[in-house]
C-alpha cells in the first residue's frame, strides 16, 4: 500500500493551523514532508510566511476552491485514484485513546503507525473510509471497531481516495453525513475507531468553516439528505432542534413514512 499522506483544508487560520494541528503532527512519528496543505490562492503568501516564520516545512502547499466541499473536491482531484489520505481540519489539537472510561484521552504519538493500522483495517473489512469517536469524552468511548452506518465526522477520517463522481457530496453542511452515507452505500460498511478520537477546536478559532457559514444551510442540508436517502437517515429531536441520525432502516426492518 502506498504511504498514507494527511491533508489539511485550511481558511484564514495560519496561526491556529501552527499552534494546533501542526504542532500535534511535528510531535509525533508521521513526517511533514507526507503533510500536504490545501488553501485558496489569494492566501497562499500568508501559509508560506507563517511556515517560514515556525520553521515547518511541510510536503506542499496546493490550490483549494473555497468552502469545505468545494476544498475537499480539490483535495479528491490532486490525489490519484486509491492513494491512503487522511483529511484533518487546521484545529486539531491532538489524537487520543480512551484508555480508561474515567480518565483523559493520551495523545497518540505514534501517529503514522496507527494510520496504518487505520487503513489495514478498514481494507481488511472491504472498506475505504474510515473515521474516530465524535467526541472526545472517554466516558463514552466503547465497542471498540464497528464497521456498521455511524458517522464519520469530518474533523478527521481516511479514504482510499476516489474521483468518482457518484462519491462527491452535495450538500455544504453535513457534508460528513452524506460522505458516510455514500460510502456505506457503495461498499456496505464504514469503519470507525471508537476509542480513538480528537481535541478540535471548530466553534473556537476564528476563520475555517464557521467563518464562511451561510444561514439556514444546516436545514437545508438536513432536508436534502432526509429526502435523498431516506433508508439510511432520520430526524431526531436534539437541543431544540433538528438533527440527522444515520441508521440503516433496511437492517432495522423499518419504512420509511
Amino acid at each position: 500500500m502506498r504511504r498514507p499522506r494527511i491533508a489539511i483544508a485550511t481558511y484564514s487560520r495560519w496561526n491556529e493551523l501552527m499552534k494546533m494541528t501542526l504542532a500535534y503532527i511535528s510531535g509525533t512519528d508521521f513526517p511533514l514532508s507526507r503533510v500536504d496543505l490545501f488553501v485558496v490562492d489569494d492566501q497562499r503568501d500568508e501559509y508560506e510566511k507563517a511556515l517560514r516564520g515556525a520553521r515547518i516545512k511541510v510536503g506542499g502547499i496546493h490550490h483549494a476552491d473555497v468552502t469545505l466541499k468545494a476544498a475537499r473536491m480539490s483535495i479528491s482531484n490532486f490525489y490519484d485514484e486509491g492513494d491512503p489520505i487522511v483529511c484533518m481540519d487546521d484545529d486539531v489539537a491532538m489524537l487520543g485513546a480512551a484508555v480508561t472510561r474515567k480518565g483523559k484521552l493520551e495523545a497518540i504519538t505514534k501517529l503514522e503507525a496507527f494510520l496504518d493500522f487505520a487503513f489495514s483495517e478498514t481494507m481488511q473489512r472491504g472498506a475505504a473510509l474510515w473515521g474516530v469517536y465524535p467526541v472526545g469524552n472517554p466516558f463514552y468511548m466503547r465497542n471498540g471497531i464497528t464497521t456498521d452506518l455511524r458517522l464519520i465526522c469530518g474533523y478527521t477520517y481516511g479514504c482510499l481516495n476516489t474521483r468518482d463522481q457518484r462519491m462527491q457530496v452535495k450538500v455544504s453542511q453535513k457534508e460528513d453525513y452524506e460522505r458516510s452515507i455514500l460510502f456505506y452505500k457503495r461498499d456496505g460498511a464504514v469503519v470507525r475507531f471508537n476509542r480513538i478520537a480528537g481535541d478540535h477546536q471548530y466553534t473556537k478559532t476564528r476563520g475555517g468553516m464557521q467563518g464562511q457559514r451561510k444561514q439556514n444551510t444546516d436545514a437545508e442540508s438536513i432536508k436534502y439528505l432526509l429526502k435523498k436517502y431516506p433508508m439510511f437517515c432520520k430526524p431526531v429531536w436534539r437541543w431544540e432542534r433538528y438533527e440527522l441520525k444515520l441508521v440503516d432502516r433496511a437492517l432495522e426492518g423499518l419504512k420509511w413514512e
